[in-house]
């Protein structure tokens, strides 16, 4: 998107579940997400150079076994892609290579984060 010159929209849970909705119906996720999986993928992509699961990890962006509020997919989703471009230049500024992510790492990753902080 900056390539092109894209500004980033922000966006609400209900916008976002549309599009959610819309992909889902092309079969974009692959099922259920496994948090074992999830936790796999959050270590080997570096998310913990930035996160933090219950105080082990990176200090920069939220500890994922403090946020609340994430008992719905979407509402994780949505959180990711509202804070994208932070992350970004964040990323940038610390020299961190941005992790690329399937559609099956993301289902992976939604229910790690649920269970280690989003469902209490």
């Amino acid at each position: 998107m900056q390539r092109r010159a894209v500004t980033v929209p922000p966006l609400q849970a209900n916008e976002l579940a549309d599009i959610v909705g819309y992909l889902y119906s092309l079969d974009y996720f692959a099922g259920l997400g496994d948090p074992r999986k999830g936790e796999q993928v959050i270590n080997t992509k570096g998310c913990l150079n930035c996160h933090s699961v219950r105080g082990k990890g990176g200090g920069i962006g939220p500890d994922f076994g403090k946020i609340r509020g994430l008992e719905q997919p979407v509402n994780v989703v949505s959180a990711m892609w509202n804070h994208a471009s932070a992350m970004e230049q964040k990323a940038v500024e610390k020299s961190l290579v941005w992790p690329l992510l399937t559609g099956r790492d993301l289902a992976d990753i939604v229910v790690f984060i649920q269970g280690v902080g989003g469902k209490r």
